[in-house]
């Protein structure tokens, strides 16, 4: 048992993809489902969460365990808790911090004939659209007789001072109808939009992922000391019994959502770590920006100790 690699890269959701083009792109976002044609409905696409930079390279974002359901467990959520508590750790956990996504149906009205397109973005074109389809003057955007098509301008960050890709929303003037454009199948397309999300690993994978993880994180660890003297006895430090990890909310990691239960320690411990010549803090506190910490001989070995008790 292990992580099926080839798997993970093939993790995508399919030639339908909408891509952009440099320059200015003339779309009709349609309907996210076909429940509009029957009720009213109170969403124009389907969220999801990813996580990136985790996993062989060129692999695609990691779609997080969360994203079908919020109260499910996700083993990479599970270990940001974890890495959070440390400062030390905090561009890991920027990098891989679950991040939305969302899939909008559309249309391309400059190639009608490539069919219902799904299209993938971040938040800042979805809030865009989002905007004008809660602005009443606008009407209902998504109407395929009364609708509106949007202007989205794409400049490469090659192109642009910030060195980002740049996108610019704006809606037409008018309302126009995209009907006769549509064409054969497309209530099927549009009706696949929410299957075609990318879905997560199992969890088996989501779990070796998660481990994977310490990887980077040991590369960066300053080189630790041959230890000269002997070792400690044992439970001289205490020993990790139990981790209780509280579903992670939208949006943010509460600080307390790790609880470390440690075990007591007999007398004859507490009488064995007062002789040992180890620091108070070794293994329990450890941040590359305190300078104790970067004057200590020990920090290398400190840090591998506070890491694995994590």
């Amino acid at each position: 048992m292990g992580l099926n690699k080839e798997g993970l890269k093939k993790n995508s959701i399919g030639r339908d993809l909408f891509e952009f083009k440099e320059g200015v792109n003339l779309l009709r976002v349609l309907p996210p489902d076909m429940k509009y044609f029957m009720e009213d409905i109170d969403y124009i696409a389907h969220r999801y969460l990813t996580h990136w930079g985790i996993g062989p390279e060129g692999a695609p974002p990691v779609t997080c365990a969360r994203s079908q359901d919020d109260s499910n467990s996700c083993p990479i959520c599970d270990k940001i808790r974890v890495l959070k508590r440390n400062p030390a750790f905090e561009k890991v956990v920027n990098d891989i911090y679950p991040r939305s996504r969302y899939l909008l149906n559309v249309l391309d009205v400059n190639a009608p004939e490539k069919g219902v397109q799904w299209m993938e973005t971040g938040p800042k074109i979805y809030r865009e659209i989002l905007k004008y389809a809660l602005d009443p003057e606008y009407g209902d955007i998504l109407d395929l007789d009364k609708g509106r098509n949007f202007k989205v301008t794409y400049t490469p960050g090659s192109k642009h001072s910030s060195g980002y890709n740049q996108y610019d929303t704006i809606p037409s003037a008018s309302e126009s109808s995209v009907r006769s454009l549509l064409t054969e199948g497309w209530k099927t397309k549009v009706a696949g939009l929410f299957e075609s999300m990318r879905t997560p690993p199992s969890i088996e994978e989501l779990e070796e992922l998660a481990r994977s993880i310490d990887s980077p994180i040991m590369d960066e660890l300053p080189p630790s000391k041959p230890k000269t003297q002997q070792a400690p006895s044992p439970q001289t430090s205490p020993t990790l019994q139990e981790v209780q990890v509280d579903a992670l909310p939208e949006g943010s990691i509460k600080e307390d959502a790790v609880k470390v239960v440690e075990s007591k320690q007999s007398p004859l411990d507490q009488s064995s770590q007062t002789q040992s010549s180890e620091k108070p803090c070794f293994g329990k506190q450890f941040s590359l920006s305190e300078s104790t910490c970067k004057a200590c001989a020990r920090r290398g070995d400190c840090m591998v100790e506070f890491t694995r008790a994590m």
